[in-house]
């Protein structure tokens, strides 16, 4: 992890104190995940963020080269958690679907506008955003992502 991607670490970790929103991790499990035809290798990751009664689980994908080096050769290497910031990144990017049409977020992200699957990844990322809405006000939003802009 770089000097940046530290403090970054932990000016999200001060701002989530600052709103009073808790920050967890659960799983690590090794697994394939399928996206059509194109199997990937990957650790996968159930991230929560609670505030007050308020609370919304979310699935967290990343590679295997995600890991703490084991010390000894004999010992595996275990998965390296993923932190809010690394999280509130991803979550934040799908989120700004709310701000345009799917036409627009298409041509934005590569998809066909005349595809099924591109309409569904859309509508997961409009619902991420519907649920982070329930956790993070939009000047908190805006906060988290101008301290993430360069992540």
């Amino acid at each position: 992890m770089t000097t940046t991607e530290q403090t970054t670490d932990d000016a999200v970790k001060a701002a989530l104190i600052r709103y009073g929103v808790l920050y967890r991790f659960e799983g690590g499990e090794r697994m394939t995940k399928r996206d059509a035809d194109k199997p990937w290798e990957c650790f996968q990751w159930r991230v929560t963020f609670a505030k007050g009664t308020t609370w919304q689980t979310f699935d967290y994908y990343c590679g295997l080269a995600h890991v703490i080096k084991a010390k000894r050769f004999f010992e595996p290497d275990k998965p390296r958690p993923p932190t809010a910031a690394t999280v509130l990144h991803s979550l934040l990017l799908d989120a700004t679907a709310t701000e345009e049409n799917f036409s627009d977020w298409c041509s934005n992200y590569g998809y066909s506008d005349d595809s099924m699957k591109a309409l569904r990844v859309y509508q997961d990322c409009i619902e991420t955003g519907r649920r982070l809405r329930t956790l993070f006000t939009s000047e908190q939003r805006a906060e988290l992502a101008k301290l993430l802009e360069d992540y």
